[in-house]
């Protein structure tokens, strides 16, 4: 696409208008796939999550929320890397 520079600020604008679009065309940004766990069944949980994603990979390029069960807390990555942490500590352990 050509657009006609009028002003800087509307060629941006315009800009970030097409890469939204694009964005939302062609992805789906808002999938994520959910693990609702406690601490006392990380291991059990990342089994079920390993044999669903080996059933269906596409699993893998989901966006991954991991929810502590009567833990208040967001996940902007933290609760994620402490699941697979604690789930591989668990591993080893066995």
């Amino acid at each position: 696409m050509f657009y006609k520079v009028t002003s800087f600020q509307w060629t941006l604008k315009s800009f970030a208008q097409e890469i939204q679009e694009h964005a939302l065309k062609y992805f789906d940004l808002n999938t994520y796939h959910y693990i609702k766990t406690t601490r006392s069944c990380i291991f059990n949980s990342g089994q079920c999550f390993y044999k669903h994603a080996m059933a269906k990979p596409s699993i893998l390029s989901l966006n991954l929320k991991i929810d502590f069960g009567g833990e208040e807390g967001i996940d902007d990555g933290t609760l994620r890397k402490e699941f697979f942490l604690s789930f591989f500590k668990c591993a080893d352990e066995r």
